[in-house]
C-alpha cells in the first residue's frame, strides 16, 4: 500500500497523483473509493483501523488541505507548551494497540527531548506538536506497510460541494477543481470553529487586536510583554494562550474572563502515584469503554431521566469519597460510557444539558495537563494573572494606535475596560452552525445530511450513518468524531473517537462487500 500526497517537497505533482487514484486504471480494478473529508485525529484513525483490519483492496483519498494528515486544529500548534491533557494510554491512534504510543515515545526519545512532559509517577503528558508528529507518522507507516494492495492519497484541498449520483455514488467538487467520485464518504470534519462570544461584528475589527482562532493564530506569540490582554474563556484553550504569553515573558496582568466562572478542574490524584506496571496485564482503555455499564448505572433501562442520572452519580461521587476516593473516578465511569448513556436521554433532557449542564460537565471532564496548571497557578498566585466571571456588554473594537473598549458586567456591576488584545478561547458552541463551511452546507441543503434533534451536530445511527433528511439511513454516507457529540454524547476525546471507529468497522466492512458485489455486476 502506498500513501500518495501532493507535497510538492515528495516531488508528485497534484493533478497527476489525484488522477491515479479517483479513476479507475481498468474495468478490473474493482477497489471501492472511500473518500474521507477531513484530515484531522478522526479521519486518520479511521484510514488507519480500516486499512489494518478490512483484508481486501481499497482506493482511499482524504481530502484534508492542512500540510501533513492527522494533526487537524489540535495538533497543529506548534508552541512548545501547548500540551494533551492526559497521559499516553488513552491517546493510541489504534484503540487495541494501546502501547503503540508509548513504543513510539520510546523511540523517539521523548523523555531525554521533552522532560517536561514526565510526571513523578512516569505518567507522560505530550506535546500536542509531537502528538501529531505520532498520528501522521503511524498513517504514513500503515500505508508503507500494509499488504492488502490499498492505497491512501492525501489530497491538499478543501471539499466545497455534495451531490449523491445514485443511491451508493457520491460526487464531490474542491476549491482547486477537481471533481472526485466515492462509492462511500465518510465525513471527519472535526470540531467547528468557535465564535467570539462579544457583541461586535468581527469584520469590523483589526485582527491584530482580536485573535480569534489562538491556536491557529502565530500573532499569539507576538504579542508585547506589556500588553494588556484579555483572554475570553476559561477552559483548556485558554490554558494553553497562558501557558505560551508566560513562557514568552508576559510581564503585565492577563485577565481571562468567563460568564460564569469555571476553571478546567485538576487530574485525579491517583494519576500522580507511581504504580508499578505488570507487563502480563497491560492496561486496556478500550475495554473500559466498550465493557458493559458499572452498577451505579445499570438498570437504567432504555430510557432514563437526567435528573435520575444525576442522584445516581451524586450518590455514587459521595460514596466514594466516603472509601477515601474523589470525584474523578466517578466521572470517569461516565465520560467512558457517555456513548452508552447518552441516547437513553429524550431530546428535552439533551437539550437541558447542553444548555445548563455541559459546563459543569466540561471542567470535569476535560482535566488540565499539570503542567500548565502549575505555571498558570505560580503566575495567579504572583498577580500576573486574574480570574473574573465576567459578561460582555458592549466592545468597541480597536485599530493599530487605539485599544479595545470594552463594557463588561461583573458581579451585576457594569465596568468599563481597555485591552490591547482580546484572545477567543471559548469553548464549543451549544448549537451547530456550519454556514463557514460550504461543503456542509451544501450536503445539508440537499438533505443528505440533517442537523440532530439536539440543535448540536448531524443525526446519525449507532453505526455512524447518516440519517438524511427523508428519514433514512445512508450506510454510505458516514459521519465520525465531534460532528456525532448529538447524536453519540461525546465523541470529543482521542479514545472516544478512535473507540466510535472501531465500533463501527464491522458494519463498514458489511458495507464494503455490498459495494463490491456491486462492482462486480458492473463489471460483467
Amino acid at each position: 500500500m502506498n500513501l500518495n500526497t501532493n507535497d510538492p517537497s515528495l516531488s508528485d505533482d497534484s493533478n497527476q497523483a489525484f488522477s491515479r487514484v479517483n479513476a479507475r486504471n481498468s474495468p478490473a480494478d474493482l477497489r471501492p473509493r472511500i473518500i474521507i473529508v477531513g484530515g484531522g485525529l478522526s479521519g486518520a484513525s479511521f484510514a488507519l483501523q480500516l486499512c489494518r483490519y478490512y483484508t481486501q483492496a481499497l482506493d482511499i483519498t482524504i481530502i484534508e488541505p492542512r500540510l501533513e494528515l492527522g494533526r487537524g486544529m489540535a495538533y497543529s500548534t506548534l508552541d512548545p507548551e501547548h500540551r494533551l491533557n492526559g497521559p499516553l494510554e488513552a491517546h493510541a491512534l489504534d484503540p487495541i494497540r494501546p502501547f503503540e504510543l508509548q513504543s513510539w515515545c520510546e523511540w523517539r526519545g521523548i523523555s531525554l527531548e521533552d522532560p517536561e512532559a514526565v510526571l513523578p509517577g512516569g505518567q507522560i503528558f505530550l506535546r500536542r506538536r509531537d502528538y501529531g508528529s505520532y498520528v501522521s507518522e503511524q498513517l504514513r507507516s500503515c500505508a508503507m506497510n500494509a499488504l492488502n494492495g490499498t492505497t491512501i492519497t492525501h489530497l491538499k484541498d478543501s471539499a466545497v460541494n455534495l451531490e449523491q449520483k445514485d443511491h451508493a455514488t457520491f460526487i464531490l467538487k474542491t476549491t482547486g477543481g477537481h471533481t472526485l467520485l466515492a462509492d462511500m464518504l465518510v465525513i471527519a470534519t472535526g470540531n467547528t470553529h468557535t465564535r467570539l462570544k462579544i457583541p461586535s461584528r468581527q469584520e469590523q475589527a483589526s485582527p491584530l487586536k482580536l485573535i480569534y482562532s489562538p491556536l491557529e493564530d502565530k500573532s499569539t506569540r507576538c504579542i508585547p510583554h506589556d500588553a494588556r490582554v484579555l483572554v475570553v474563556g476559561s477552559g483548556l484553550t485558554a490554558l494553553d494562550v497562558l501557558s505560551t504569553l508566560l513562557k514568552n515573558g508576559h510581564r503585565r496582568k492577563i485577565t481571562v474572563a468567563s460568564r460564569r466562572g469555571l476553571r478546567s478542574k485538576s487530574q485525579s490524584p491517583e494519576l500522580f502515584k507511581t504504580k508499578p506496571r505488570d507487563p502480563q496485564v497491560p492496561e486496556s482503555p478500550l475495554e473500559r469503554v466498550m465493557g458493559p455499564l458499572p452498577v451505579f448505572l445499570q438498570g437504567l433501562g432504555d430510557s432514563c431521566s437526567l435528573t435520575m442520572l444525576l442522584k445516581r452519580i451524586r450518590l455514587e461521587i459521595r460514596q466514594n469519597e466516603l472509601r477515601g476516593g474523589t470525584w474523578h473516578a466517578v466521572l470517569d465511569q461516565v465520560r467512558d460510557k457517555a456513548w452508552q448513556l447518552w441516547p437513553k436521554l429524550s431530546t428535552k433532557d439533551k437539550k437541558r444539558f447542553l444548555g445548563k449542564l455541559r459546563v459543569w460537565y466540561d471542567v470535569h471532564r476535560f482535566r488540565s495537563p499539570p503542567q500548565n496548571e502549575q505555571l498558570v497557578a505560580i503566575a495567579e498566585k504572583a498577580g500576573t494573572v486574574e480570574f473574573i466571571k465576567a459578561t460582555i456588554k458592549t466592545a468597541q473594537p480597536g485599530n493599530e494606535t487605539e485599544p479595545v473598549r470594552l463594557v463588561m458586567s461583573v458581579n451585576g456591576i457594569e465596568i468599563e475596560r481597555e485591552f490591547d488584545w482580546v484572545i477567543n478561547c471559548t469553548g464549543l458552541e451549544s448549537k451547530s452552525d456550519y454556514s463557514d463551511s460550504p461543503f456542509l452546507q451544501s450536503a445539508l441543503k440537499k438533505g443528505l445530511l440533517q442537523i440532530d434533534e439536539s440543535g448540536l451536530g448531524f443525526k446519525v445511527t449507532s453505526e455512524c450513518a447518516a440519517v438524511q433528511l427523508n428519514g433514512k439511513a445512508n450506510p454510505f454516507l458516514r459521519v465520525i468524531g465531534p460532528p456525532t457529540v448529538g447524536a453519540h454524547g461525546d465523541p470529543l476525546g482521542v479514545l472516544f473517537i478512535t473507540a466510535q471507529v472501531y465500533r463501527i468497522i464491522p458494519s463498514v466492512k458489511t458495507t464494503l462487500l455490498a459495494i463490491k458485489h456491486k462492482l462486480r455486476e458492473t463489471a460483467s
